[in-house]
This record gives structure tokens, sequence and C-alpha cells, in this order.
């Protein structure tokens, strides 16, 4: 028979709330969790525990905290910043499904690491003190062994005395912008800043050297280079490619805007400064072999970067050009190009910043997009 955990934390006198879940059988307690009680802040509750039953492991997560005023918003926020700090050394983002247009609200997060397979779900919900009520669980096993943990957690209920719902914030409206690359205000996904529709018709190839190239530069550049993703998509016919690349940059010594400019001069060839886009940068690049748009975003820490190229003839490529066109960056936080930050003298020189660029980022990205290039060939030999 499975078991029903509950773990009651109450706060006060009068606020309460209950995490329940249905534990299947044979999964013992244990040690552990160290790593989800290190997420909280000081003031934070949090009460973990671990159990296991073989290969599989099962983690549950209480927790609570104070907002001044929480938000949809806000919340969503939170979430994106904890996909990143909970995710394990060396793991793999396979899927994000975050649902804050739900009361409650819910997150579903699929990871891999080696041959393990890693499942989050989380319930957001907030009572009438601000304070903000996360009931998490993460299943975490082989592909043949991670089937009822998965089960025990569509069993998760979060019941909170005097619990609130957070109005549906509407959307921005949009705002009037010249050119093809028009940015919402709005955060795109969830789970990375940089989105395009990708044609229909399209599928992602698996290319294990791009993943393992990937992991390497971010590896070497760890520290100025981070959130490194890069997905190669091509039609049935295989005449053209679509390489979509991000990833963000430590701003550290450097101007963001100069960083940018060298960036952009290398990469194309091009002394031709980027243009102003709402709350980015844009450039372009065409050749007979290819068709490459760039966007360009800054917090106050890092410089954002979103590069989609489309490799082939120029016959072929017009479907994968028009997509182009649907290319969004957002980030929380987001400072606009108009900003004085942009263009901050932190006493680096250019040729500091140039070497910057031609180490951390050029080189590795013609080397993937030699890759996608060449994909074929490799194969035939």
């Amino acid at each position: 028979m499975w078991r029903v955990l509950a773990a009651f934390v109450v706060l006060g006198s009068v606020v309460a709330s209950a995490q329940t879940m249905t534990v299947p059988d044979g999964f013992a307690k244990v040690a552990g969790g160290d790593a989800f009680k290190a997420l909280a802040k000081k003031g934070d509750k949090i009460a973990v525990q671990a159990y296991r039953d073989g290969d599989a492991e099962l983690v549950t997560v209480a927790w609570e905290w104070k907002s001044d005023a929480p938000s949809r918003s806000g919340l969503e926020r939170f979430e994106h910043d904890l996909v990143g700090r909970s995710m394990a050394d060396g793991a793999r983002e396979v899927s994000n499904t975050a649902l804050f247009d739900r009361d409650p609200m819910q997150v579903e997060v699929f990871d891999t690491l080696g041959g393990r397979r890693i499942y989050h779900r989380r319930i957001y919900t907030v009572d009438a003190k601000n304070l903000v009520h996360i009931w998490w669980t993460i299943c975490t096993a082989p592909a043949t062994a991670i089937e009822a943990c998965e089960q025990a957690q569509r069993t998760m209920k979060l019941d909170v005395a005097h619990a609130v719902t957070l109005p549906i914030e509407p959307p921005p409206a949009p705002k009037p912008s010249a050119g093809a690359f028009q940015v919402p205000a709005s955060y795109p996904d969830a789970d990375r800043p940089g989105t395009i529709v990708v044609p229909d018709g399209y599928h992602e190839l698996t290319i294990p050297k791009l993943d393992d190239l990937l992991g390497t530069v971010q590896q070497i550049m760890v520290g100025r280079m981070s959130d490194v993703v890069g997905r190669i998509y091509a039609p049935a016919d295989d005449s053209v490619r679509l390489l979509a690349i991000s990833f963000r940059l430590s701003i550290e010594k450097d101007a963001p805007r100069e960083l940018v400019r060298q960036f952009d001069a290398e990469l194309s060839g091009s002394e031709v400064a980027p243009r102003l886009a709402d709350k980015n940068l844009a450039s372009e690049q065409t050749s007979a072999k290819l068709e490459r748009h760039t966007l360009y975003g800054a917090d106050h820490d890092y410089v954002y970067v979103y590069s989609v190229t489309c490799i082939g003839p120029i016959a072929t490529r017009a479907g994968c050009v028009r997509a182009l066109a649907t290319m969004r960056l957002a980030v929380p936080d987001q400072v606009a190009p108009t900003d004085p930050f942009w263009d901050a003298d932190h006493h680096r020189s250019a040729l500091g910043q140039l070497v910057v660029v031609l180490l951390v980022v050029v080189a590795p990205l013609a080397l993937l997009i030699w890759i996608a290039k060449n994909r074929q060939r490799r194969r035939r030999r």
C-alpha cells in the first residue's frame, strides 16, 4: 500500500499550510537534500526530506518566505532564477513548463544527467500575510526506475489557510518600433531569454559534438560565459540549417556597448554598429552561404546574446529567413541601450575587450557554425 506524506508548518497562530503527497511503497527516509536547504535565505522556513528506493530518489521541499508585494510576474522571475540555482552540476534541461496563470501556480521541469532523469514539480501559493508557500518534489532515477516516483508527484497537494488569489496581470501594450525586431517588454519564455518560432516542417537535429562543444566552452570560460544553449534544426529535405545560439557574458570591467560592437564586428567582418531595436541592439549579416540575425540585451551584470543563423543557398533558405522576424530577446531587469550604463567605462582598454570577445565568444561560435554546415560531410565519412 502507498502511504500519504503530510508536512505541516505553522506560522504564528492563524496561518498554516499543509503539503501532502502519496509516497510509493519501498521508499524509505534517508539523509540528504542539503543542496536544496542551501537555496533558502535567512528568515525563510524550509523543510527538506529525502527518500530512496534502489536507484530512485525522492526529495520533498516545503518552503516559505515573505514577499513585500507578491505578484505572478514576481514569482515567475523567482522561478526562473530557481531553475538555474537548483539544477544539478552537469545536468541538461530538456523541458520547462511554468503555468503562472493558474491557481495554484505550477511548474514542471525535466532535466537529464548522464543516464538519469530528474523531474521537478513545484506548486506556488500566497497567503493573506504575503507569505509565499512552495511545495516542491524532485524525482531522480534512471528511466526504468522513475515511473512510481513520477506518478507520486501527480498526487501533490498544497493547502494554505487564508490563501489569496493573485490577479492575472494583463500583457503590456506593444510599443511601436521600426524594423523587424520588435521585442515585447514581457519575458517571452520562462527558461530561455531568446526565442524563435521554428518553421513548420523543421525538426531538431541531435548532434552530440554540438553539445560536447557547448559544454567545453562553458567550462573553459566559467565566470565569463554561462547559460550556453545551442540548437540546430532542418527541414525534411535537409537543404538548410537553422542554428540558434544563446548565452550570457559577464560584463565585469567591460563597457556593454563596446563588448557588443567588438563581438559584432568580429563575427560579421563589418564595422557597422548594431542598431537600436526597442530594448535591444540588433544586427544582420547576409552572404551567399548564410543569413544571421543577432539580438543583444543587458542587465547590470551580463550582456545577453541571441544569434540565429540560416545556413544554406539563398534559394533554399527563404522559409528559414522569414522565421528570423519572430526572434525575441527579453531578460528580467533589462537595461535599455539608451541608458548611460551601456557606455560605462571601467578602465579596460578596447584591445582588452577585443581579446575577451575573440577568446570567449567568436572562436567557439565559428566552430559551431562549421559543425552545422559540415554535419552531412562528417556523417558520410
